[in-house]
Protein backbone atom coordinates (compact mmCIF):
# COMPACT_ATOMS: atom_id res chain seq x y z
CA UNK A 1 0.00 0.00 0.00
CA UNK A 2 1.21 3.20 -0.59
CA UNK A 3 1.87 5.92 1.88
CA UNK A 4 -1.01 8.15 0.98
CA UNK A 5 -2.83 5.29 2.31
CA UNK A 6 -1.42 5.69 5.06
CA UNK A 7 -4.09 8.72 5.73
CA UNK A 8 -6.38 8.89 3.30
CA UNK A 9 -7.68 4.85 3.04
CA UNK A 10 -6.24 4.11 6.59
CA UNK A 11 -10.26 3.46 7.40
CA UNK A 12 -10.39 1.00 3.98
CA UNK A 13 -6.98 -1.23 4.55
CA UNK A 14 -6.62 -0.60 8.77
CA UNK A 15 -3.49 1.50 8.14
CA UNK A 16 -1.33 -2.14 8.42
CA UNK A 17 1.75 -0.52 8.81
CA UNK A 18 1.27 2.07 11.32
CA UNK A 19 -1.18 -0.01 12.95
CA UNK A 20 0.80 -0.40 16.20
CA UNK A 21 -1.77 -0.61 19.16
CA UNK A 22 -3.28 -3.72 16.55
CA UNK A 23 -0.34 -5.59 16.36
CA UNK A 24 0.31 -6.81 19.77
CA UNK A 25 -3.75 -7.84 19.87
CA UNK A 26 -3.67 -9.31 16.24
CA UNK A 27 -0.56 -11.25 16.55
CA UNK A 28 -1.67 -12.73 19.54
CA UNK A 29 -4.81 -13.45 18.12
CA UNK A 30 -3.17 -15.28 15.08
CA UNK A 31 -0.99 -16.82 17.11
CA UNK A 32 -3.11 -18.50 19.39
CA UNK A 33 -5.71 -19.80 16.84
CA UNK A 34 -2.62 -21.21 14.95
CA UNK A 35 -1.00 -22.95 18.00
CA UNK A 36 -4.64 -24.41 19.28
CA UNK A 37 -7.05 -26.38 17.91
CA UNK A 38 -10.08 -27.52 20.06
CA UNK A 39 -11.91 -30.43 19.21
CA UNK A 40 -15.46 -29.71 19.01
CA UNK A 41 -17.46 -31.54 21.64
CA UNK A 42 -14.38 -32.93 23.53
CA UNK A 43 -12.87 -29.61 24.85
CA UNK A 44 -9.85 -30.96 24.02
CA UNK A 45 -6.67 -28.56 23.27
CA UNK A 46 -3.78 -30.01 20.59
CA UNK A 47 -1.52 -28.43 19.16
CA UNK A 48 -0.57 -28.44 15.84
CA UNK A 49 2.66 -30.10 14.56
CA UNK A 50 3.48 -26.50 12.34
CA UNK A 51 7.42 -26.48 13.34
CA UNK A 52 10.17 -27.99 12.15
CA UNK A 53 12.58 -27.55 15.01
CA UNK A 54 15.70 -25.90 13.50
CA UNK A 55 18.16 -26.07 16.84
CA UNK A 56 21.44 -27.17 15.60
CA UNK A 57 20.69 -25.90 12.01
CA UNK A 58 20.92 -22.79 10.34
CA UNK A 59 19.91 -19.46 12.19
CA UNK A 60 19.78 -15.96 12.51
CA UNK A 61 22.69 -13.78 13.46
CA UNK A 62 22.91 -9.91 13.52
CA UNK A 63 25.99 -8.14 11.99
CA UNK A 64 27.28 -4.33 13.45
CA UNK A 65 28.77 -1.98 10.60
CA UNK A 66 30.57 0.63 11.77
CA UNK A 67 27.82 2.93 8.97
CA UNK A 68 24.79 1.31 8.54
CA UNK A 69 22.26 2.94 6.41
CA UNK A 70 19.90 4.59 7.49
CA UNK A 71 16.57 2.96 8.97
CA UNK A 72 13.60 2.47 6.05
CA UNK A 73 10.78 0.08 5.20
CA UNK A 74 10.35 -0.56 1.15
CA UNK A 75 13.75 0.00 0.13
CA UNK A 76 15.38 -2.80 -2.85
CA UNK A 77 18.27 -4.73 -2.47
CA UNK A 78 19.88 -7.31 -4.62
CA UNK A 79 23.10 -9.15 -5.70
CA UNK A 80 24.49 -7.86 -8.81
CA UNK A 81 26.69 -10.76 -10.28
CA UNK A 82 29.01 -8.31 -12.64
CA UNK A 83 30.38 -6.53 -10.47
CA UNK A 84 29.77 -9.08 -6.85
CA UNK A 85 28.10 -5.88 -5.27
CA UNK A 86 24.84 -6.29 -3.07
CA UNK A 87 23.05 -3.24 -3.94
CA UNK A 88 20.51 -1.42 -1.87
CA UNK A 89 18.84 1.52 -2.86
CA UNK A 90 15.62 3.83 -1.70
CA UNK A 91 13.18 3.10 0.77
CA UNK A 92 11.05 5.18 2.78
CA UNK A 93 12.44 6.69 6.27
CA UNK A 94 10.70 7.22 9.44
CA UNK A 95 9.57 10.76 8.66
CA UNK A 96 7.61 9.30 5.45
CA UNK A 97 10.49 11.14 3.48
CA UNK A 98 11.48 9.13 0.60
CA UNK A 99 14.99 8.17 0.12
CA UNK A 100 17.55 8.34 -3.08
CA UNK A 101 20.86 6.51 -1.54
CA UNK A 102 22.62 3.67 -3.05
CA UNK A 103 25.07 1.52 -0.91
CA UNK A 104 27.02 -0.91 -1.20
CA UNK A 105 27.24 -4.40 1.07
CA UNK A 106 30.85 -5.88 1.42
CA UNK A 107 30.16 -8.94 2.89
CA UNK A 108 31.11 -7.76 6.05
CA UNK A 109 30.32 -3.94 6.29
CA UNK A 110 28.40 -1.06 4.10
CA UNK A 111 29.50 1.75 2.73
CA UNK A 112 26.96 4.51 0.95
CA UNK A 113 28.81 5.56 -2.97
CA UNK A 114 27.72 8.77 -4.60
CA UNK A 115 27.04 7.95 -8.15
CA UNK A 116 26.88 10.46 -10.72
CA UNK A 117 23.35 9.50 -12.05
CA UNK A 118 21.00 8.31 -9.68
CA UNK A 119 17.21 7.44 -10.11
CA UNK A 120 14.93 10.08 -8.09
CA UNK A 121 14.15 9.06 -4.27
CA UNK A 122 11.51 6.52 -4.25
CA UNK A 123 9.97 3.53 -2.88
CA UNK A 124 7.77 0.18 -3.11
CA UNK A 125 10.80 -0.03 -6.62
CA UNK A 126 11.53 -3.19 -7.87
CA UNK A 127 15.43 -4.69 -8.41
CA UNK A 128 16.65 -7.68 -9.41
CA UNK A 129 19.41 -9.79 -11.16
CA UNK A 130 19.05 -10.68 -15.10
CA UNK A 131 21.34 -13.25 -15.54
CA UNK A 132 20.52 -13.27 -19.27
CA UNK A 133 21.39 -9.71 -19.81
CA UNK A 134 23.89 -9.24 -16.76
CA UNK A 135 22.23 -6.31 -16.12
CA UNK A 136 20.82 -5.35 -11.98
CA UNK A 137 17.77 -4.01 -13.18
CA UNK A 138 15.48 -1.39 -11.17
CA UNK A 139 11.71 -0.44 -11.80
CA UNK A 140 9.32 1.60 -10.67
CA UNK A 141 8.32 2.54 -7.70
CA UNK A 142 6.52 5.39 -5.61
CA UNK A 143 7.53 9.54 -5.30
CA UNK A 144 6.18 11.52 -2.30
CA UNK A 145 5.09 14.88 -3.42
CA UNK A 146 4.25 17.44 -0.24
CA UNK A 147 3.94 14.56 1.85
CA UNK A 148 1.48 11.99 3.39
CA UNK A 149 -0.94 12.59 0.70
CA UNK A 150 0.02 12.43 -2.37
CA UNK A 151 2.00 10.12 -3.73
CA UNK A 152 3.36 9.57 -7.37
CA UNK A 153 3.92 6.04 -9.13
CA UNK A 154 6.67 5.29 -11.52
CA UNK A 155 7.79 3.28 -14.07
CA UNK A 156 11.43 3.75 -15.55
CA UNK A 157 13.63 0.97 -15.85
CA UNK A 158 17.71 1.84 -14.38
CA UNK A 159 20.49 -0.40 -14.26
CA UNK A 160 23.15 -0.34 -12.43
CA UNK A 161 26.66 0.09 -13.71
CA UNK A 162 28.70 -0.69 -10.84
CA UNK A 163 29.87 2.77 -10.35
CA UNK A 164 26.13 4.77 -11.35
CA UNK A 165 23.06 4.54 -12.32
CA UNK A 166 21.40 4.19 -16.04
CA UNK A 167 18.17 5.07 -17.31
CA UNK A 168 16.90 3.10 -19.86
CA UNK A 169 14.04 4.07 -22.86
CA UNK A 170 12.25 0.61 -22.97
CA UNK A 171 9.76 0.62 -26.03
CA UNK A 172 7.22 -0.76 -23.77
CA UNK A 173 7.01 -0.50 -20.08
CA UNK A 174 4.58 -1.91 -17.46
CA UNK A 175 1.79 0.74 -15.96
CA UNK A 176 3.42 2.65 -13.38
CA UNK A 177 3.62 1.05 -9.76
CA UNK A 178 5.01 0.15 -6.96
CA UNK A 179 5.39 -2.42 -4.77
CA UNK A 180 5.54 -5.36 -7.59
CA UNK A 181 7.89 -8.63 -7.31
CA UNK A 182 10.51 -9.32 -9.27
CA UNK A 183 12.94 -12.15 -9.87
CA UNK A 184 14.93 -13.79 -12.29
CA UNK A 185 13.63 -17.17 -13.52
CA UNK A 186 16.73 -19.51 -13.97
CA UNK A 187 14.57 -22.15 -15.12
CA UNK A 188 13.14 -20.27 -18.65
CA UNK A 189 15.77 -17.36 -18.77
CA UNK A 190 13.64 -14.60 -17.84
CA UNK A 191 13.57 -11.47 -15.63
CA UNK A 192 9.54 -11.79 -14.20
CA UNK A 193 7.44 -8.81 -12.61
CA UNK A 194 4.70 -9.53 -11.56
CA UNK A 195 1.66 -7.54 -9.57
CA UNK A 196 2.15 -4.21 -8.11
CA UNK A 197 -0.72 -1.06 -6.94
CA UNK A 198 -0.68 2.34 -8.90
CA UNK A 199 -0.61 4.30 -5.29
CA UNK A 200 -3.05 7.36 -7.57
CA UNK A 201 -5.72 5.51 -8.92
CA UNK A 202 -5.56 2.88 -5.77
CA UNK A 203 -5.39 0.31 -8.68
CA UNK A 204 -3.71 -3.34 -8.32
CA UNK A 205 -2.67 -5.53 -10.93
CA UNK A 206 -2.42 -9.38 -11.99
CA UNK A 207 -0.07 -9.01 -14.92
CA UNK A 208 3.42 -10.36 -16.05
CA UNK A 209 6.17 -9.32 -17.33
CA UNK A 210 9.39 -9.97 -18.23
CA UNK A 211 12.64 -8.16 -19.29
CA UNK A 212 14.74 -8.91 -22.50
CA UNK A 213 17.52 -6.22 -21.82
CA UNK A 214 16.07 -3.19 -23.80
CA UNK A 215 12.38 -3.91 -23.36
CA UNK A 216 10.18 -4.75 -21.80
CA UNK A 217 6.89 -7.93 -23.17
CA UNK A 218 3.66 -8.42 -21.53
CA UNK A 219 3.09 -12.12 -20.68
CA UNK A 220 -0.24 -13.27 -21.59
CA UNK A 221 -0.04 -15.77 -18.94
CA UNK A 222 -2.86 -18.56 -18.24
CA UNK A 223 -3.97 -18.26 -14.41
CA UNK A 224 -6.51 -20.01 -12.30
CA UNK A 225 -7.66 -17.73 -9.29
CA UNK A 226 -4.26 -15.43 -9.00
CA UNK A 227 -5.71 -11.84 -8.72
CA UNK A 228 -4.59 -9.14 -8.82
CA UNK A 229 -1.62 -8.05 -5.84
CA UNK A 230 0.75 -5.71 -4.47
CA UNK A 231 3.22 -6.76 -1.60
CA UNK A 232 3.94 -10.26 -2.54
CA UNK A 233 6.60 -11.94 -2.14
CA UNK A 234 8.55 -13.53 -5.16
CA UNK A 235 12.23 -15.39 -5.51
CA UNK A 236 13.72 -18.92 -7.75
CA UNK A 237 13.91 -22.00 -5.77
CA UNK A 238 17.23 -23.48 -7.23
CA UNK A 239 15.93 -26.48 -5.29
CA UNK A 240 12.71 -27.38 -6.92
CA UNK A 241 14.20 -25.28 -10.00
CA UNK A 242 10.41 -23.15 -10.17
CA UNK A 243 9.61 -19.43 -9.52
CA UNK A 244 7.99 -19.11 -6.58
CA UNK A 245 5.45 -16.59 -5.07
CA UNK A 246 3.63 -16.12 -1.58
CA UNK A 247 0.84 -13.60 -0.12
CA UNK A 248 0.39 -10.02 -0.97
CA UNK A 249 -2.41 -7.56 -0.46
CA UNK A 250 -5.51 -7.37 -2.81
CA UNK A 251 -7.51 -3.95 -3.18
CA UNK A 252 -9.89 -4.53 -0.74
CA UNK A 253 -6.46 -5.02 2.23
CA UNK A 254 -7.15 -9.00 2.41
CA UNK A 255 -3.52 -10.53 2.70
CA UNK A 256 -3.21 -14.00 1.09
CA UNK A 257 -1.38 -16.89 2.30
CA UNK A 258 -1.30 -18.37 -1.47
CA UNK A 259 1.42 -20.36 -3.03
CA UNK A 260 2.16 -19.89 -6.89
CA UNK A 261 4.99 -21.23 -9.28
CA UNK A 262 5.95 -20.11 -12.93
CA UNK A 263 6.66 -22.05 -15.10
CA UNK A 264 7.60 -19.61 -18.54
CA UNK A 265 3.63 -19.04 -19.42
CA UNK A 266 1.30 -19.81 -16.79
CA UNK A 267 0.98 -19.58 -12.67
CA UNK A 268 0.08 -22.33 -10.98
CA UNK A 269 -1.35 -22.71 -7.47
CA UNK A 270 0.17 -25.14 -5.37
CA UNK A 271 -1.65 -26.43 -2.40
CA UNK A 272 0.38 -26.92 0.66
CA UNK A 273 0.12 -29.36 3.35
CA UNK A 274 1.09 -25.93 5.88
CA UNK A 275 1.54 -22.73 4.96
CA UNK A 276 2.81 -19.21 6.81
CA UNK A 277 0.23 -17.05 7.85
CA UNK A 278 -1.81 -14.90 5.44
CA UNK A 279 0.16 -12.18 4.83
CA UNK A 280 2.15 -9.06 2.62
CA UNK A 281 5.54 -7.42 2.57
CA UNK A 282 7.16 -10.62 3.21
CA UNK A 283 11.14 -10.68 2.29
CA UNK A 284 12.20 -14.04 0.46
CA UNK A 285 15.33 -15.40 -1.01
CA UNK A 286 17.07 -18.38 -1.88
CA UNK A 287 20.33 -19.01 0.20
CA UNK A 288 22.80 -21.12 -1.90
CA UNK A 289 24.86 -21.78 1.35
CA UNK A 290 22.05 -23.80 3.19
CA UNK A 291 19.99 -24.72 -0.11
CA UNK A 292 16.86 -23.38 1.31
CA UNK A 293 14.45 -21.06 -0.37
CA UNK A 294 13.67 -18.56 2.89
CA UNK A 295 10.94 -16.42 3.65
CA UNK A 296 10.97 -13.89 7.14
CA UNK A 297 8.75 -11.79 8.73
CA UNK A 298 6.15 -9.88 6.88
CA UNK A 299 2.90 -7.65 8.30
CA UNK A 300 -0.47 -9.50 9.52
CA UNK A 301 -2.20 -7.42 11.35
CA UNK A 302 1.15 -6.63 12.76
CA UNK A 303 4.98 -6.91 11.67
CA UNK A 304 5.48 -10.68 11.94
CA UNK A 305 9.37 -12.34 13.31
CA UNK A 306 8.73 -16.43 11.65
CA UNK A 307 11.12 -18.07 9.54
CA UNK A 308 9.67 -20.67 6.75
CA UNK A 309 11.05 -22.74 4.07
CA UNK A 310 9.78 -23.90 1.31
CA UNK A 311 9.99 -27.66 -0.37
CA UNK A 312 8.08 -28.78 -3.33
CA UNK A 313 5.06 -29.51 -1.82
CA UNK A 314 4.97 -27.48 1.41
CA UNK A 315 5.90 -24.34 3.87
CA UNK A 316 8.40 -25.66 7.38
CA UNK A 317 8.08 -23.26 10.33
CA UNK A 318 11.64 -22.94 11.58
CA UNK A 319 12.63 -22.39 15.01
CA UNK A 320 15.89 -20.78 14.46
CA UNK A 321 18.10 -19.76 18.32
CA UNK A 322 18.31 -16.47 17.23
CA UNK A 323 15.42 -14.03 15.47
CA UNK A 324 15.46 -10.65 14.25
CA UNK A 325 12.91 -8.64 15.21
CA UNK A 326 9.71 -8.52 13.76
CA UNK A 327 9.69 -6.76 10.84
CA UNK A 328 7.74 -5.73 7.84
CA UNK A 329 8.60 -4.44 3.81
CA UNK A 330 12.25 -5.32 4.73
CA UNK A 331 14.60 -6.48 1.56
CA UNK A 332 16.43 -9.48 1.32
CA UNK A 333 19.38 -10.89 -0.68
CA UNK A 334 21.50 -13.76 -1.61
CA UNK A 335 25.44 -12.24 -1.25
CA UNK A 336 26.92 -15.01 -3.74
CA UNK A 337 30.27 -13.49 -3.04
CA UNK A 338 30.19 -14.02 0.82
CA UNK A 339 27.88 -17.35 0.70
CA UNK A 340 25.46 -15.37 2.88
CA UNK A 341 21.57 -14.90 2.66
CA UNK A 342 21.28 -11.00 3.55
CA UNK A 343 18.51 -8.97 5.52
CA UNK A 344 18.15 -5.40 6.41
CA UNK A 345 16.14 -3.05 7.62
CA UNK A 346 11.87 -2.77 8.05
CA UNK A 347 9.59 -1.60 9.63
CA UNK A 348 9.32 -0.40 12.17
CA UNK A 349 11.93 2.12 11.92
CA UNK A 350 14.81 -1.09 11.81
CA UNK A 351 18.51 0.02 10.31
CA UNK A 352 19.85 -3.81 11.37
CA UNK A 353 21.34 -6.19 9.52
CA UNK A 354 21.16 -10.23 9.66
CA UNK A 355 22.50 -13.35 8.18
CA UNK A 356 20.96 -16.38 7.45
CA UNK A 357 22.93 -20.02 7.80
CA UNK A 358 24.76 -21.99 10.18
CA UNK A 359 26.35 -20.94 13.36
CA UNK A 360 29.86 -19.15 13.13
CA UNK A 361 32.55 -21.32 14.03
CA UNK A 362 35.98 -20.33 15.08
CA UNK A 363 38.15 -20.32 11.77
CA UNK A 364 40.51 -23.33 10.76
CA UNK A 365 44.54 -23.04 11.09
CA UNK A 366 46.08 -20.93 9.07
CA UNK A 367 48.35 -23.31 6.25
CA UNK A 368 51.55 -23.15 4.95
CA UNK A 369 53.33 -21.56 7.86
CA UNK A 370 56.96 -20.95 7.09
CA UNK A 371 59.98 -20.64 9.79
CA UNK A 372 63.41 -18.67 8.23
CA UNK A 373 66.11 -18.13 10.82
CA UNK A 374 68.05 -15.04 10.44
CA UNK A 375 70.86 -13.27 12.68
CA UNK A 376 68.73 -13.62 16.43
CA UNK A 377 65.50 -13.76 14.51
CA UNK A 378 63.11 -15.63 12.87
CA UNK A 379 60.63 -14.70 9.73
CA UNK A 380 57.39 -16.36 9.93
CA UNK A 381 55.37 -16.17 7.05
CA UNK A 382 51.35 -18.29 6.45
CA UNK A 383 48.52 -18.30 4.62
CA UNK A 384 45.14 -17.51 5.75
CA UNK A 385 42.88 -20.88 6.82
CA UNK A 386 40.83 -22.33 4.48
CA UNK A 387 37.69 -21.55 6.37
CA UNK A 388 37.02 -18.45 8.15
CA UNK A 389 34.19 -20.34 10.30
CA UNK A 390 31.50 -18.43 8.66
CA UNK A 391 33.01 -14.93 10.49
CA UNK A 392 36.34 -12.78 8.94
CA UNK A 393 39.25 -13.44 9.93
CA UNK A 394 39.68 -10.56 12.26
CA UNK A 395 43.68 -11.44 13.18
CA UNK A 396 46.15 -13.69 13.78
CA UNK A 397 48.54 -14.98 16.80
CA UNK A 398 51.93 -16.20 16.38
CA UNK A 399 53.32 -18.41 19.44
CA UNK A 400 56.74 -19.88 20.37
CA UNK A 401 57.77 -22.43 22.28
CA UNK A 402 61.98 -23.73 22.83
CA UNK A 403 60.71 -27.14 23.01
CA UNK A 404 58.33 -29.32 21.04
CA UNK A 405 54.48 -28.60 21.05
CA UNK A 406 55.69 -26.73 24.61
CA UNK A 407 55.00 -23.29 22.38
CA UNK A 408 53.94 -20.35 25.12
CA UNK A 409 50.10 -19.70 26.05
CA UNK A 410 50.40 -16.06 25.50
CA UNK A 411 50.76 -15.23 21.86
CA UNK A 412 54.09 -13.33 20.90
CA UNK A 413 52.38 -10.28 19.42
CA UNK A 414 51.11 -7.61 21.70
CA UNK A 415 47.77 -7.53 20.43
CA UNK A 416 46.39 -9.19 17.47
CA UNK A 417 48.15 -9.01 14.25
CA UNK A 418 46.30 -7.60 11.75
CA UNK A 419 43.61 -9.76 9.07
CA UNK A 420 45.65 -8.84 6.46
CA UNK A 421 48.74 -10.03 7.98
CA UNK A 422 50.78 -12.44 6.50
CA UNK A 423 54.41 -12.32 8.46
CA UNK A 424 55.29 -11.96 11.81
CA UNK A 425 59.10 -11.25 12.76
CA UNK A 426 60.49 -13.16 15.83
CA UNK A 427 63.44 -11.04 17.74
CA UNK A 428 66.07 -11.38 20.37
CA UNK A 429 66.52 -14.82 19.80
CA UNK A 430 69.83 -16.85 20.78
CA UNK A 431 71.74 -17.99 18.35
CA UNK A 432 71.91 -21.98 17.74
CA UNK A 433 69.25 -22.57 20.19
CA UNK A 434 65.91 -24.06 18.39
CA UNK A 435 62.54 -22.40 18.65
CA UNK A 436 59.26 -23.52 18.07
CA UNK A 437 56.51 -22.24 16.73
CA UNK A 438 52.73 -22.19 15.84
CA UNK A 439 49.84 -19.38 14.87
CA UNK A 440 46.31 -19.64 14.99
CA UNK A 441 43.77 -17.42 13.34
CA UNK A 442 40.82 -15.24 15.01
CA UNK A 443 37.76 -14.10 14.35
CA UNK A 444 34.48 -12.79 16.00
CA UNK A 445 33.73 -16.42 17.73
CA UNK A 446 37.53 -16.27 18.87
CA UNK A 447 40.73 -18.06 18.39
CA UNK A 448 40.84 -21.01 16.17
CA UNK A 449 43.09 -24.46 15.86
CA UNK A 450 46.49 -23.94 16.11
CA UNK A 451 48.94 -24.48 12.91
CA UNK A 452 51.43 -27.40 12.07
CA UNK A 453 53.98 -26.54 14.31
CA UNK A 454 57.28 -25.32 12.70
CA UNK A 455 60.55 -24.51 14.13
CA UNK A 456 64.33 -22.73 13.04
CA UNK A 457 67.62 -21.95 14.80
CA UNK A 458 68.39 -18.40 14.48
CA UNK A 459 72.12 -17.97 13.53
Amino acid sequence: MSVRSRSARAGQRTGRRRAAARADAGRFASALAAALLVVAGLGVAIAPATASNANGGPTWREVSSALPPPARENGTMAYDAATGQVVLFGGLDNSLKALGDTWIWNGTAWSEVTPSKSPSARFGASMAYDAATHQLVLFGGEEVWGGLDYGGQLNDTWIWTGTTWRELSPAKSPDARAYASMAYDAATHQLVLFGGEDPNSYSFFADTWSWSGTSWTEVSASTTGLGALDGTAMAYDAATSTLVLFGGSNSSGTDSNDTWTWNGTKWTQSAPAQSPPTLDGGSMDYDEATGQLVLFGGYDAGALDDTWTWSPTTWTELTPSKVPPARAYATMAYDAGADQLLLFSGWPSLDDTWIWGSAPEAPAAPVSLKATAGKDKVTLSWKPPASDGGSAVTGYDVFMGTSSGHEAGKPLNPKPLPPHARTYVATGLKKGHRYYFTAKAINAVGAGAASKQVSAVPT
